[in-house]
């Protein structure tokens, strides 16, 4: 009989042993990840030590990443462009092809440098808990690259990416997530499921990391027509790209607070027509490139926002279905917008507030910046 014992705490041990952290078999609909906090107390412990604990990088600095392919502790290089805003890359959105939206984690500094956002056409940024944002970078014709850390998704970040009927790859949901995505049978890429093979897979070895999860296009590419996804999307890309110029105020510089803790900025180079990003005061890198990321375009959408009542998580909720106003920054130049959503996943059309014409985009990246109404919006 004692044999029988130990043979079963053995093979109890050895099951334990062979599973992967980020590959879990059962979904747990309220939690975000397998390896995250499981209390609120814990991810804003977590948060403050990770903000403490990175060295300052403001100015265009020696950054710390990890080079593409590894997934051994990460090395640092430095930038060698002369002027390190990214290269001008974009793909033109086709509409013979699905695109991939992903959620990515922009939480504390943990999730920092995020990779393979330069890739993306269309990238929103929104916020979460606790005053910071997530990001959703949406992706056409992408054929490899890494791209993460990949987080859980809400609500209104699905009213959003919805308008390219994209493929949502996300770790978990919230309750109200959960609830869009099951009442409208959106089917997602999930990684709280087990997929026919791995497509997540952690950069770092901290087995409590739950900001170091990645995704990698070769992998999403392939696991598409497995899971039988439609591969052509209903609806077409939204926006025109055109030679765009605007006859608004000078826009240069731009600053917008999320909240008391958590800003980000834009600043115009006049060479290459690109916005470089700012996080927090210092430029965000984009962590295999070293390079700073950098906007064609800039859509900052005003939108109603406020704390889901009685939840005891922090999340938030937003009245992006409706009308409100905006400004659409391009070229050094700014103007006024406003914006309409007549349903859920209806997309939104965004219109020039002096003649009421759809705003059209100079070709490159564009980042839709969705902020409360209330937010201080500096631009000069």
């Amino acid at each position: 009989m004692k044999k029988i014992i130990v043979m079963a705490v053995v093979a109890l041990l050895l099951m334990s042993v062979s599973c992967k952290k980020n590959e879990p078999m059962i979904e747990e609909p309220v939690t975000e990840h397998t390896t995250a906090v499981t209390s609120t107390t814990t991810e804003v412990t977590s948060r403050e030590t990770s903000e403490t604990t990175l060295p300052s990088t403001t100015g265009r600095p020696e950054i710390v990443v990890e080079t593409e392919g590894s997934t051994e502790k990460e090395t640092e290089i430095q930038t060698t462009a002369s002027d390190p805003l990214l290269s001008d890359f974009f793909i033109y959105p086709g509409n013979d092809s699905r695109p991939i939206a992903v959620m990515i984690d922009n939480e504390g500094y943990k999730s920092y440098p995020q990779g393979g956002l330069q890739k993306a056409q269309i990238i929103y940024e929104l916020i979460a808990e606790w005053g910071e944002t997530r990001l959703v970078p949406v992706f056409y014709d992408i054929d490899e690259g890494r791209v993460g850390p990949v987080r859980s998704i809400r609500h209104y970040f699905i009213q959003f990416v919805m308008e390219y009927d994209p493929v949502i790859v996300h770790i978990g949901y919230s309750p109200q997530a959960q609830s869009m995505l099951s009442k409208n049978s959106i089917v997602t890429v999930n990684g709280l499921f087990g997929q026919p093979y791995p497509v997540f897979f952690d950069i770092t070895k901290e087995a409590n990391n739950w900001q170091d999860t990645y995704t990698d296009f070769i992998s999403l590419n392939k696991l598409i027509p497995l899971k039988k996804f439609r591969t052509e999307p209903s609806k077409s890309f939204p926006f025109e790209y055109k030679d765009t110029k605007l006859s608004g105020e000078t826009a240069e510089k731009i600053f917008v607070e999320y909240s008391k803790g958590y800003n980000i900025g834009f600043e115009y180079d006049i060479k290459t027509g690109l916005y470089a990003r700012k996080r927090k005061g210092e430029y965000h890198i984009e962590r295999y490139s070293g390079e700073i990321l950098a906007a064609r375009n800039i859509i900052i959408q005003r939108v109603v926002t406020y704390p889901i009542k009685n939840d005891t998580s922090g999340r938030m909720t937003m009245d992006n279905v409706g009308k409100g106003t905006g400004l659409f920054i391009t070229g050094g130049k700014s103007e006024e917008i406003s914006w309409e959503k007549t349903s859920d996943f209806a997309q939104t059309n965004y219109t020039l507030s002096r003649n009421g014409e759809k705003i059209t985009l100079n070709e490159g990246q564009t980042w839709i910046i969705v902020t409360a109404t209330d937010s201080r919006i500096t631009i000069e």
